[in-house]
């Protein structure tokens, strides 16, 4: 019995452990430790009036997480996961070690197998204790580098995931009547399908953590992304804008000329016009056509892209003629499709003396194709049929994935096409995409 109480008290220490790695100090404070405490003592004093069955000990483990974790951060996907992952996590190393150990020296101890020698006793709680501690370690770097706590916690709680708690609990608590009623000589048969069960139960909650938070991070992405262009067309309204007082303005200065009041015109155009840099206005014009971009995704994309290529000094050309809504392909994949070509064009532009790239969206017969060209340094050395092959690459190993990656999209569109041609000095990678549907 004091076997129990001790692997209980490192058990509840480490579950500690487990919530402030997980829940990032904000979560980790005075009221929780206390509750948790008060939960913990109350469950081991129900134990000792033998109130409660050591089988319940690890389910109720999992429903206290729940209900602490969910009162303290107010979010079910919080309580959940974390819940989930932690005991699934307790158990998978339990099954290494005690169980382990249980089976190699035919203990004659019963579930959950902890009456050993005090020498083994504390190896095996160590050992236990260290591979926790490796699990928080190998965790606790990407927990810290995507906010996963504060990802999870902008979730919408739908009802999915109350019904996913809710089945945890039952499918937990039927794990545990298992082990209560079934008999030994069942007994590894059934260790070895709950440990795998165990283990997909940890897959299946880094997956979903996986899932969100590469949503949250592209949504950040575009969110920047779509910033920007508006930035970008705020300006460029203001070029407009001045266009069109364009006649008046020169009128305004002729009248200074005839005059010959150089002082006057002057100060016009330094407190009237403010005018900083006319090359700069120039260049904003350049982007006017991503007005008809209205897919917000494509539009920061385009617009992030050629705005830097623009200040790498490379020429641009943007032909988006008729507005752009919606596509009859995923968006996702139509996103990294452009990526790929654009960061290849200015790539390969930056080797190029006189570099200019051109990025065209022209619908003809209900399809669209998307035109990404660009001056190479040198046309000869280029061979067309090696560009979408697996690990080619001109740039040196490691490379070459972009490509092959884009014609594996693109063939997984229905009726969808990629040509790739050149012409004179420049490179053309052509998407063709059915019925696209256009204002």
């Amino acid at each position: 019995m004091a076997y129990l109480y001790i692997y209980a008290a490192l058990m509840l220490l480490i579950n500690l452990l487990y919530i402030y790695v997980l829940g990032k100090k904000e979560l980790f404070h005075p009221r929780l430790i206390t509750a948790y405490l008060t939960a913990s003592i109350s469950l081991a004093i129900l134990f000792y009036f033998h109130l409660l069955p050591s089988n319940l000990l690890g389910f109720l483990l999992v429903l206290m997480n729940l209900i602490i974790l969910f009162y303290f951060s107010k979010n079910w996907v919080v309580g959940t996961l974390v819940s989930a992952f932690i005991y699934a996590a307790f158990q998978i190393i339990w099954f290494f070690t005690y169980y382990g150990y249980h089976v190699l020296t035919q203990n004659t101890s019963p579930y959950p197998f902890l009456i050993v020698k005090p020498l083994a006793f504390c190896i095996l709680a160590i050992t236990m204790f260290l591979a926790h501690s490796a699990v928080l370690l190998s965790i606790n770097h990407y927990i810290r580098k995507y906010d996963i706590y504060h990802i999870l916690l902008q979730v919408h709680q739908g009802i999915r995931f109350i019904l996913y708690s809710i089945t945890l609990l039952l499918i937990l608590l039927f794990i545990n009547f298992i082990f209560y009623l079934w008999e030994e000589t069942f007994f590894t048969w059934l260790s070895i399908l709950t440990i795998s069960a165990y283990s997909l139960l940890i897959l299946l909650s880094i997956s979903t953590v996986v899932f969100i938070v590469r949503q949250r991070l592209q949504q950040i992405f575009l969110e920047e992304q779509i910033s920007y262009v508006a930035k970008l067309e705020s300006e460029n309204s203001l070029v407009q804008s001045f266009r069109h007082d364009y006649k008046n303005i020169l009128l305004t200065i002729g009248i200074f000329l005839e005059r010959n009041d150089l002082y006057g015109l002057k100060k016009y155009y330094n407190e009237e016009l403010k005018i900083s840099s006319y090359q700069e206005l120039e260049d904003r014009v350049d982007f006017l056509d991503l007005r008809n971009m209205q897919i917000l995704a494509l539009k920061g994309l385009i617009g992030n892209k050629l705005g830097i290529a623009k200040q790498k000094g490379m020429n641009i050309e943007l032909d988006i003629p008729q507005p752009i809504i919606r596509l009859s392909v995923p968006l996702i994949d139509c996103v990294r499709c452009i990526s790929i070509l654009l960061d290849n064009a200015i790539e390969e532009s930056e080797q190029v003396a006189d570099a200019q790239i051109s990025v065209t969206f022209k619908t003809v017969d209900h399809q669209m194709s998307i035109i990404v060209a660009n001056r190479v340094l040198d046309a000869k050395k280029i061979r067309i049929s090696d560009l979408t092959r697996k690990h080619f690459s001109t740039k040196g190993d490691g490379r070459g994935k972009g490509l092959h990656t884009l014609n594996r999209l693109v063939r997984s569109w229905q009726n969808a096409s990629l040509d790739i041609h050149m012409q004179d000095d420049f490179l053309y990678f052509e998407i063709v995409i059915p019925e696209i549907e256009v204002n």
